[in-house]
């Protein structure tokens, strides 16, 4: 099957998917414990610890599998190099040496706050404050702010969502910072892409940038053929979205792995399992998002987290900033 396209329906499916011997190809979900069983690696935790998916209050991957082999195949890369990604734009692009650090106190801005802190930290930068929200509260962050640019802070970091306060926060900053570009306010998917952070934001959107687990297709000149067959092929403006082109190359490895699956059995029917198998060893598929394969753990080789940068129109899409690829060493 292709899909799905959430990591919590994910997390309800393979069970069941896994039960049958049946393969499961997602273009987008991001999960770390949808394919493994620790939610941060210590190498991204400043604490120098891991954190398991128990931890994080969700299930291990290892829990997911009750026949014990691995089903589930992602064109994502995992959650937990969004933050290095964004502290890599600050310290390398940007060149900026202080930054703050809030969160929204929920098990996914936690880590994005840990994982960006630490790799800051690890290129030079030094994190002057951070500041956990507490969930479901509208704290008032005002003379933290105050505090942050008293000490010099240039950007500000916040892991969570939308729906957590940090857009309204980036509000608040034209106030006491210079506002726009002029100090970034960074994140992760979870404001990515979404009008209501700049609704929140109101005069304030420009300078914010949030990381997305995923290759921008559009910026991919392997990308371009596709994209125009396409565009030429579903001409309605919504047909086109963000995941179309990896759910194009999802389909294309499960089509890949399938033929190899129906030569191996002589041409006739290959077993589900057979499927699995063929997925498992995929390697150096030249997809339309770039050359993938998958690891044991059904991740996908090709681990690149692009950035986006937010306008003054909620109605705009973000436009594509840059991009960070980790497939040949990990930020950690």
């Amino acid at each position: 099957m292709l899909g799905p396209f959430d990591s919590a329906v994910a997390r309800s499916e393979i069970p069941a998917a896994n039960d049958a011997a049946l393969a499961m190809v997602t273009p987008v979900t991001s999960s770390p414990c949808l394919t493994r069983d620790v939610y941060l690696p210590a190498g991204l935790n400043p604490s120098g610890t891991s954190i398991t998916c128990k931890d994080a209050g969700l299930p291990a991957a290892s829990q997911l599998r009750p026949s014990h082999i691995n089903n589930y195949f992602r064109l994502a890369t995992t959650d937990d190099l969004q933050g290095p990604a964004a502290a890599d734009y600050a310290a390398k692009t940007l060149r900026l040496i202080h930054a703050a650090v809030i969160s929204d106190g929920e098990a996914y801005g936690e880590a994005l706050a840990n994982s960006f802190t630490e790799r800051f930290a690890r290129l030079g930068g030094t994190v002057l404050g951070r500041i956990d929200l507490k969930p479901a509260t509208n704290q008032d962050v005002s003379s933290w702010l105050k505090t942050m640019k008293g000490d010099g802070v240039q950007a500000i970091y916040f892991g969570g969502a939308t729906s957590g306060k940090g857009c309204q926060i980036r509000a608040e900053m034209a106030g006491v910072f210079d506002p726009g570009a002029s100090t970034p306010f960074l994140g992760g998917d979870g404001i990515a892409d979404d009008p209501a952070c700049v609704t929140d934001a109101g005069a304030n959107s420009d300078g914010i940038v949030a990381t997305v687990p995923a290759v921008d297709a559009a910026s991919e000149p392997t990308a371009s053929s596709v994209i125009a067959a396409f565009m030429s092929a579903y001409k309605h403006a919504n047909d086109y979205g963000p995941e179309t082109i990896a759910a194009y190359d999802a389909a294309g490895v499960v089509y890949t792995a399938v033929d190899r699956a129906i030569r191996a059995a002589d041409g006739r029917l290959p077993a589900r399992g057979d499927v699995i198998s063929q997925l498992s060893v995929t390697t150096g598929y030249a997809g339309a998002t770039g050359t993938f394969g998958f690891d044991a753990a059904g991740d996908i080789t090709h681990r690149v987290v692009s950035l986006y940068a937010a306008g003054r129109d909620p109605k705009l899409p973000w436009r594509f900033v840059q991009a960070f690829d980790y497939s040949a060493a990990l930020p950690y």
